[in-house]
């Protein structure tokens, strides 16, 4: 029940702190909206800029290519005469820092080439041919572009044998050759552009282009304070990354995206393959959201076609709080605002109330010294000296105070008479109520025993050797699929040669284990004892009988469950194999009867583990 001192408050601070909340609550979602806008706006700006870069990049590779076949002669194409073509090409990998390589071949094993060094200084020019027997020998160059020293020479170097030269002869016209990762004279991952010259001398021109400066290029941009993008083929595999990571090994294989060592390059990879199932559904610029590190990111995933071959995948992820920290400044700064405010309005209406209501509070006060008869008539005795509605209230209370007070003192000798003859009572009764469920305790220390093993099914089921290494998740699904059943004094829990389809544990009571053909007693298990997991596991009939000897709960779990988790988690049933074939000895305890139904064969003598595997496979379903 609200006090009318805290009442008065309320009434003032309530609208005021509504009205707050409702500003606080609006420029933040507003300042989201914006975010979100930005973030859309910047992916898209960002996918459009990359895609501008590789068009020029691509370009720049079909017009050199372009350049060279219309500057080779017609009639012939000679090493010793191609000092004008080795300025030539080095002046153009000069010219066009994404160009990595530019080189001729032609039918006769001819090669002219000059290559960009990794730190980006003069290029090398490289031949090959009959004039060089046949080496790709490598020189430095001067600042004309004339040779130098020998830097390498590679023997029985024939460009016609190189994939490049047999996809651009094959295909008869400009062509993209496949992305492959450049050993030398650097590592480096490269796109060779390739086109026929001349039909008659069957020369070819190509330049490959340096994805790791694309990926340069990639980490220049500034896509928020910690955002990326990168680019895969449809396959997935990375051919560009704004981030530090090469998109390739160090055993120089190319990494697929969703396996790369940068956790946000992977992390989205694996988004957009849970998005879209795989990568080559993506047939239009998408966008969505997803969660990374507790934070939320937009990804915008743009395809990338050329119109020649090239089908890329552009896609950049931006985590959304690189955004959000003005938004979340000035919420803090609204709510800041706003709490001064509701403080001051809190102080003012608290100051109002006391002023107002001091003379209902105390009234108020001594009614509830009246209700526990702790009044006191000089706790009012001002206020009764008042001439208004207040005083007058005040002399009522008073008078009312005193016949209370006189009326109180005759009902408290009755009703300690009464509570005398109501506890005489209440013990007789209580007597014959003991008396009466009496024979109910044994039934209830039962239930308590019961739900105390309940609570500790997942250590009985550790005890077992085939069940220990399940982990907690597995272990509370094993739990799960079970039930329980209540067994009275010597009833049938199963007998010998039935089919062992359920495994137990005993909760309460005891179990006798025996061998009703022989007469045999084999053991007597109490609570928390476990039995028949053989059985389950190999499917084979029970080699014993066991019976309840006295009242008995026990947990049971059936194949049935049983396989419809190793059918879930297929990696229980190597785990399962494993214990059984550790204990093997069990097994051998049961040769008889797997040689009885069949069940022996050459790999159970000498591949146990396989027998093992292949034995659960035909019980619990293979995958």
């Amino acid at each position: 029940m609200l006090s009318l001192k805290r009442t008065v408050p309320l009434l003032i601070v309530m609208p005021l702190l509504l009205a707050v909340g409702m500003t606080g609550l609006l420029a933040f979602f507003n300042g989201r909206r914006t975010v979100n806008n930005l973030t859309a706006t910047l992916t898209h700006k960002v996918a459009l800029h990359v895609q501008d870069n590789l068009q020029a990049s691509l370009e720049e590779a079909r017009m050199v290519n372009r350049i060279n076949a219309d500057a080779l002669p017609r009639d012939s194409f000679a090493i010793e005469t191609s000092t004008d073509l080795e300025k030539q090409i080095w002046s153009q990998i000069e010219a066009f820092p994404t160009l990595a390589s530019i080189y001729v071949g032609n039918a006769q094993s001819e090669l002219v080439s000059a290559t960009r060094s990794q730190s980006g200084e003069i290029a090398t020019i490289g031949i090959a041919g009959p004039i060089t027997d046949n080496q790709f020998q490598t020189f430095t160059t001067d600042a004309q572009g004339d040779r130098q020293e020998l830097v390498s020479a590679t023997p029985d170097y024939d460009p016609r044998q190189r994939p490049w030269y047999q996809d651009a002869i094959a295909a008869g016209s400009p062509v993209w050759g496949s992305i492959y990762v450049w050993l030398a004279p650097y590592p480096n991952l490269a796109l060779p552009a390739v086109q026929p010259a001349t039909s008659e001398l069957l020369a070819v021109v190509g330049a490959d282009i340096s994805l790791l400066a694309v990926g340069d290029f990639l980490s220049s941009l500034q896509v928020g304070r910690s955002g990326q993008v990168f680019i895969i083929e449809r396959d997935g595999l990375l051919i560009a990354t704004s981030t530090t990571e090469t998109p390739y090994s160090g055993q120089f294989e190319r990494i697929d995206a969703s396996e790369s060592s940068n956790p946000l390059t992977r992390a989205t990879a694996r988004a957009v393959l849970r998005e879209y199932g795989n990568f080559a559904a993506v047939e239009q610029e998408e966008r969505f959201n997803f969660r990374h590190r507790l934070r939320n990111h937009v990804v915008q995933v743009y395809p990338f076609r050329d119109g020649r071959g090239l089908d890329w995948l552009i896609v950049v992820a931006i985590p959304q709080s690189d955004f959000t920290g003005t938004v979340n400044m000035q919420a803090r700064t609204t709510l800041l605002l706003g709490a001064i405010a509701v403080g001051i309005a809190t102080a003012l209406g608290l100051l109002a109330a006391r002023r107002t209501l001091q003379p209902l509070v105390r009234l108020n006060t001594a009614a509830v010294a009246l209700k526990a008869q702790q009044f006191e008539p000089q706790a009012i005795a001002d206020l009764t000296e008042r001439q208004d509605e207040v005083g007058e209230f005040a002399r009522v209370f008073q008078a009312m105070a005193a016949t209370i007070g006189r009326r109180t003192q005759s009902l408290d000798e009755q009703l300690r008479a009464l509570n005398l003859e109501v506890s005489r009572a209440q013990w007789r009764d209580r007597n014959a109520e003991l008396i009466r469920l009496k024979p109910h305790q044994k039934q209830i220390a039962t239930i308590r025993q019961i739900n105390r093993l309940q609570i500790d099914l997942k250590t009985l089921l550790e005890r077992s050797v085939f069940f220990c290494n399940f982990t907690p998740r597995e272990m509370a699904r094993l739990i799960a699929k079970g039930y329980q059943r209540n067994y009275s004094p010597d009833d049938v829990i199963c007998r010998e040669d039935e089919p062992g389809d359920e495994f137990y544990i005993i909760l309460t009571g005891r179990v006798e284990i025996l061998v009703e053909k022989l007469g045999k007693h084999l053991n007597t298990f109490d609570a928390g004892a476990a039995f028949g997991e053989l059985s389950l596991l190999l499917g084979i009939p029970r080699t014993a009988t066991a019976i309840a000897r006295n009242y008995t709960t026990l947990f049971i779990l059936a194949r049935n469950d049983l396989s419809e988790i190793l059918q879930q988690h297929p990696q229980l049933r190597d785990r399962l194999a494993q214990q059984l074939y550790i204990h093997q000895a069990e097994l051998e305890e049961r040769r008889e009867i797997l040689n009885r139904y069949n069940l022996l064969d050459e790999d159970f003598q000498h591949r146990l583990l396989f027998w093992i595997q292949r034995r659960l496979e035909t019980l619990f379903g293979g995958t």
